[in-house]
């Protein structure tokens, strides 16, 4: 139903998502092991089920669902994912509950970026909203690219001198 929280089982995971109510549903999109480039986008109900059973998850306190879909609309497009930190489950649960991921892996993602030295991918007082769009990830992930690419010259630089 409209904006229900819904979950399809995935091989060994289950998958996340919100339900639009019209066919379609609003999660982060991309493969397992291969979530470098998710974003959340609104896609056919058939392309995030993949053949599984939709469920749906049930919480005792819940927003009403047009707060529900207004507020997972307004990510679509957002990048940010992290098995962790940011994943499916963390987008719809804000979204249904407005419950944001605990401080302490917000702060650990500070941390871990800081000493990578790049932005946290994760930002803002809700802690599990994606605030970065799809560009401006990629460019951050490049950058984190070439800082790595620089590091491994320089040290295979000081082996092999």
């Amino acid at each position: 139903m409209r904006g229900d929280h819904i979950k399809v089982f995935r091989y060994f995971y289950f998958h996340h998502a919100i339900d639009m109510g019209d066919g379609t549903c609003i999660h982060f999109t991309g493969e397992p092991f291969k979530k470098f480039d998710s974003y959340i986008r609104r896609t056919n109900m058939d392309v995030f089920l993949k053949g599984g059973t939709q469920r749906t998850v049930v919480y005792d306190e819940c927003k009403d669902p047009d707060e529900v879909v207004n507020t997972a609309l307004t990510y679509v497009g957002m990048a940010g994912y992290h098995l962790i930190w940011n994943n499916c489950y963390h987008f719809a649960r804000y979204c249904k509950t407005g419950i944001p991921m605990p401080m302490k892996f917000q702060e650990l993602n500070q941390k871990a970026a800081s000493i990578a030295g790049f932005r946290p991918l994760i930002v803002g007082p809700s802690r599990c909203q994606p605030e970065i769009s799809v560009s401006s990830f990629s460019a951050q992930m490049f950058m984190v690219m070439e800082n790595l690419k620089n590091l491994n010259r320089s040290i295979f630089g000081r082996i092999f001198k």
